[in-house]
């Protein structure tokens, strides 16, 4: 004999647990074994949009992020100072008096946070160190002159910063204790170097030299140079594929970037995008940034290809920029303005629908997530209208089936 279709009480319910999946989207950088098997089969890179942006005053230039804190730190040269802003609220949190032009910045493994004090064009400058979360005066120790671009080996030991003067010359500080480094030999490197990127296995750091028109590949144990790359005017900022086999180059003054060969230091391919500046990664999506200011556009790249792979427009004047590995926003100051802007993952969530079976039969609801890797969803029910829900054990895939409906 057919059974009879549930009725509407029942359909009812089936819809209310329809309503609260929700999916659980972890950092797939932040678990290992995620990040290794993304390396092993790369996906593109998701999507992109603009998600805020906060007037934070004008003349920011250098910005990084610390993921643990979920901070994001903005140099402002002309205003002498560090501004610590919350990276969901965007809300400048405090600032940090700074002398001698506060210019790039960096934040360490461990969350110490380092600054180039650029000091003027060919003057002695430092770099000042700061503890995570500290507020007093940070320690200021002396970096030559004019030092702006700021790199750290992968292992967290080794601290380069770069000389954006002539002669050149990188400075490298040992960080056994990351709150006091203590300099080591300086390597030779081109004149008016603007930014430094370390290679995965830390032997080779590439210098940008902004005057010089090409990049230098510097033997980090040596100081030995591996290789010298012609790139065009003015390259500010090299950023290296997952594999390493290719270097994209910011190039100011140029209608677009170049793709090099990291072995034949030959032009592979080209970004169509003019006056770009600079770059960053975030490893676990298998994307690239680079920026355009005059157009107001982040380039969003694939990071195993370091080909184009969505332009993000209407980013004011999108110039230094920065990742977080582990919320999977990306930040950038503003070359012409004082906003800073945040850029996320455009998410797209498929809601589960009710549905209507006959009683005694299975029930399944399914939800859905583009956008972000997630690695599993929450289900929860409840036997009534004002009853308070409860989690489903062992519920954490897509789809959910509810077994044997019954009439409620």
């Amino acid at each position: 004999m057919p059974r009879t279709p549930l009725l509407r009480r029942a359909r009812t319910r089936a819809a209310v647990l329809a309503l609260v999946a929700a999916f659980i989207a972890a950092p797939l950088a932040a678990n290992p074994a995620a990040a290794n098997a993304a390396a092993a089969a790369p996906t593109p890179p998701p999507q992109y949009e603009v998600t805020g942006s906060a007037d934070i005053g004008r003349a920011n230039e250098g910005i990084a992020v610390d993921p643990d804190r979920d901070l994001v730190y903005v140099a402002s040269r002309s205003a002498g100072l560090l501004r610590v802003i919350d990276g969901a609220s965007l809300d400048t949190l405090r600032t940090v008096d700074l002398p001698q032009q506060p210019y790039q910045v960096l934040v360490g493994p461990s969350g110490v946070v380092y600054v180039t004090l650029y000091g003027g064009n060919n003057a002695p400058g430092s770099i000042a160190v700061m503890a995570p979360g500290a507020t007093g005066t940070p320690t200021v120790l002396p970096a030559g002159i004019s030092p702006a671009g700021l790199a750290i080996s992968p292992d967290g030991s080794r601290l380069y910063v770069s000389s954006f003067a002539s002669p050149g010359g990188i400075r490298v500080f040992d960080l056994s204790v990351p709150t006091a480094p203590v300099e080591l030999p300086t390597l030779g490197s081109p004149s008016w170097v603007d930014s430094l990127t370390v290679s995965a296995d830390g032997g080779t750091v590439y210098a940008a030299g902004y005057n010089a028109g090409a990049v230098q590949a510097i033997d980090t144990r040596t100081g030995g140079s591996r290789a010298l790359w012609p790139t065009g005017r003015f390259p500010h900022k090299i950023a290296l594929t997952s594999s390493g086999n290719r270097a994209v180059i910011a190039l100011q003054g140029e209608a677009a970037a170049t793709v090099l060969d990291t072995g034949t230091g030959v032009a592979s391919a080209s970004i169509p995008l003019a006056n770009t500046y600079f770059q960053d990664e975030d490893p676990g999506l298998g994307a690239m940034f680079i920026t355009a200011p005059f157009t107001g556009t982040v380039g969003v790249l694939d990071r195993s290809t370091g080909e184009l792979a969505q332009r993000v427009d209407g980013v004011d004047g999108a110039f230094f920029i920065a990742a977080n590995p582990r919320t999977h926003a990306v930040y950038t100051t503003s070359a012409i303005g004082s906003r800073l802007t945040r850029i996320e993952p455009a998410v797209r969530v498929t809601n589960p629908q009710g549905v209507v079976v006959t009683e005694g039969d299975d029930a399944t609801f399914t939800a859905g997530i583009s956008g972000i890797a997630a690695d599993g969803v929450r289900w929860e029910r409840r036997s009534g209208e004002s009853a308070p829900w409860a989690p489903i054990a062992e519920a954490s895939a897509a789809s959910y089936t509810l077994p044997r409906a019954e009439l409620a």
